[in-house]
């Protein structure tokens, strides 16, 4: 380990007020230091933000799978499970792109799968990539598997999507 230099990142969620950001990175980093007193390379993740610690850099450095977490709700008992894979390929497709094409490396969306029901969807890549890093980033973590309601995180992109609306709908594509 390397005691002279430590290394820490954060990540919020793209449609997050700042106040917000600084209140979540707070909590995870105070998590961290409770839950990891004396342990490098940590990540946790929270509903909104990302944070990082390494005495190891890593940043410019793509983590597709080292530190990939699924995250899904179960279907209530005898609730049918919703015919919408089509819908979230799209949805994911088209977040996706442009989640890497963006300034900010965030994207959203929403798209109708019948009359009464639609997906919502997010697409977010850690700053310190390309454009195509991203993209493949977040390629990589979709083809892990789609689920119901689902937040699927690595180190350096994550993408999440449900059946309620969580996000500020001014950033919705």
């Amino acid at each position: 380990p390397n005691l002279q230099k430590a290394y820490r990142f954060a990540l919020c969620q793209g449609d997050l007020a700042l106040t917000d950001c600084a209140k979540c990175v707070i909590e995870a980093s105070n998590e961290i230091l409770r839950l990891c007193p004396y342990k490098t390379g940590v990540a946790i993740w929270y509903d909104y933000c990302l944070l990082r610690n390494n005495d190891i850099g890593f940043f410019g450095q793509v983590d597709y799978v080292n530190n990939m977490f699924h995250f899904m709700s179960l279907p209530s008992v005898g609730e049918p499970f919703p015919p919408f894979d089509k819908e979230a390929w799209q949805l994911f497709g088209r977040v996706s792109l442009n989640a890497s094409r963006d300034q900010n490396m965030f994207a959203s969306g929403e798209i109708g799968v019948d009359h009464w029901m639609k997906i919502y969807g997010l697409a977010q890549c850690t700053g310190d990539f390309s454009e195509i890093e991203c993209k493949n980033c977040l390629d990589q973590i979709i083809e892990s598997g789609l689920r119901r309601e689902v937040r699927i995180v690595s180190g350096s992109c994550y993408i999440r999507y449900e059946l309620d609306p969580f996000l500020n709908t001014s950033y919705l594509d």
